[in-house]
């Protein structure tokens, strides 16, 4: 399995090869392009078996499951400590997003603002350690959000091009 220092940089780059893949689940677990509160679009991650330092971070990790929460649910999850996605991480998480909307805020109106939660936990050397990783999702009106998944099936979808290791690129025929 890997050390502390490697699965972070594998989420690193992970993320680098799937943030589009994120980005166009996140836009269809949300539903149509209209003006949204913000939301979290919260990833549960977890190491592949069989994962060794040759394996491309593109590989070596999958969706457990995803699931998009109202921004309110989170702050739920950030001081109730029998929520299920409680973490002391979270109130780090809300505080740079609360920062991110403010900002934000005064550069004008965003009809879609959302943050991306990743959890990762792996377990080394007997010890489980979770890692975060979030970043920041916004769209406007000139954005088009009409490329949807024909069956809104967006969660298989993901863990299955995740799943399938090879990275992911925006093809209309495959959606």
């Amino acid at each position: 399995m890997f050390g502390i220092a490697r699965s972070f940089c594998v989420q690193q780059d992970w993320t680098a090869t799937y943030q589009a893949l994120l980005t166009f689940t996140l836009l269809n677990a949300s539903g149509p392009a209209s003006y949204q509160p913000p939301q979290i679009f919260y990833v549960k991650l977890s190491m592949s078996f069989n994962v060794s330092l040759e394996v491309k971070a593109r590989s070596a990790l999958r969706v457990e499951d995803a699931e998009l929460l109202a921004l309110e649910e989170f702050r739920r999850a950030t001081v109730n400590k029998s929520h299920r996605l409680y973490s002391e991480e979270n109130g780090q998480l809300l505080d740079g997003f609360n920062q991110h909307m403010n900002a934000r805020s005064r550069i004008g109106f965003c009809e879609r603002l959302a943050m991306v939660v990743q959890r990762l936990e792996v377990h080394h050397e007997g010890v489980p350690m979770t890692y975060f990783k979030s970043w920041f999702h916004e769209t406007d009106s000139a954005t088009n959000l009409n490329l949807r998944l024909r069956d809104g099936a967006w969660l298989p979808y993901l863990k299955e091009k995740v799943a399938a290791g090879n990275g992911w690129a925006f093809d209309l025929t495959s959606t």
